[in-house]
């Protein structure tokens, strides 16, 4: 089945790369390092968490009896930015609530996380800012919207699979399970989920998928009967993750075939196995089609060519039809040392393909397409 972004050639810096030209060839394979990226040793250091499968189920009873306060994000559409979607995420300040009520352990490293997720964006082999929503998820979102209602083939039967990388929030994750929802497709599918912090997993990223589907699937009557009795919600901001609550979440998605896998810690090897294990089970018809996001995870020159790799890795999966990826990200990380331009330079030395679209802001930030 095609699967593609309808972009006009204005939209577009187009790179494509020959693989047959041997000289090309040669330059390339000699550019590329013997040892893949992935296998390296430093990402098995002691200071650097490695990745675990966390069951949807155990996440879920650590938000059990907790209630949040949210707010709606409105975000206009790439075409009419009269109309906005609508989506729905836990707010930070009740995030670090919920941090600052719990027992807190210090890393090995002499650090506290909570202070750390209190005061700063992110710390290096600590904390990988996934509290926040940051911009490039938003045009993310924006683009998912403008391609899914422009394409014919490009529609919820062709995806059986989204794995979102770096996912924090999951804004992207979050439009595409309320459409599935809200569409009552029940054809299958399969959400995997990846963030660096356990913290983020649980208090960001699951939450916001609850918010997603009751506010897909509910009604006011219905939310509240899922509340405790006499416990006084304001509803359309706050939400107690009751037991009852959080059992109807999950039995719902279980019955529309709707699976969610959350993984915490570092990209590399281990991870990449894993993940391909877990893919292994993806759900829906014979043919598999598979939709990789990742948002703002390039700023970090050491670690591009492991978010690159790890892509590519994913690219390469023959268990799918086809694997379609997509990297939002600023085109320069000031002060940090990321650009989309290292990015591109090592696809183009790994021979992949791909197109960039320029997004229309005051801070530079590009969208590429991999196909």
């Amino acid at each position: 089945m095609s699967f593609s972004f309808g972009f006009s050639p204005d939209d577009l810096d187009r790179e494509e790369h020959d693989t047959t030209n041997a000289a090309a060839s040669q330059t390339h394979q000699e550019d590329t390092p013997a040892a893949n990226p992935l296998d390296s040793e430093t990402l098995l250091a002691p200071d650097v968490v490695q990745p675990t499968h966390e069951s949807l189920q155990s996440v879920l009873n650590t938000l059990t009896g907790v209630r949040i306060s949210f707010e709606q994000v409105d975000i206009p559409h790439l075409d009419d930015e009269s109309t906005a979607l609508q989506l729905y995420r836990r707010d930070l300040f009740d995030m670090k609530h919920q941090l600052m009520s719990e027992d807190n352990e210090v890393a090995e490293t002499g650090d506290n996380e909570l202070d750390i997720l209190m005061n700063e964006d992110l710390r290096k082999n600590i904390y990988e800012g996934g509290l926040k929503s940051w911009e490039c998820s938003i045009d993310l979102v924006r683009l998912l919207a403008q391609s899914f209602q422009q394409e014919a083939d490009l529609s919820f039967d062709s995806i059986n699979c989204v794995v979102e990388l770096g996912c924090g929030t999951a804004l992207p994750s979050e439009y595409i399970l309320s459409e599935y929802l809200r569409q009552g497709r029940t054809s299958g599918l399969k959400l995997v989920l990846a963030d660096y912090n356990t913290s983020a997993l649980r208090l960001a990223t699951v939450p916001n998928m609850v918010l997603a589907w009751a506010n897909a699937t509910l009604t006011r009557e219905q939310l509240a009967a899922l509340q405790p009795e006499g416990l006084n919600i304001r509803f359309g901001e706050e939400l107690m993750l009751s037991k009852p609550l959080l059992e109807a979440f999950f039995n719902d998605l279980s019955s529309r075939n709707i699976t969610i896998d959350v993984i915490s810690g570092s990209w590399g090897r281990k991870f990449s196995n894993m993940l391909h294990e877990i893919l292994k089970s993806v759900p829906g018809h014979a043919e598999k089609n598979m939709l990789v996001l990742t948002s703002e995870t390039i700023y970090q020159p050491e670690h591009l060519p492991v978010i690159s790799e790890t892509v590519i890795d994913l690219q390469q999966n023959s268990a799918f039809a086809k694997v379609n990826s997509i990297v939002a990200a600023k085109d320069i990380y000031f002060g940090v040392g990321g650009s989309l331009i290292e990015f591109e330079r090592y696809l183009t030395k790994r021979d992949i393909t791909f197109n960039t679209k320029k997004i229309n802001a005051g801070l530079k930030r590009s969208i590429v397409l991999i196909q």
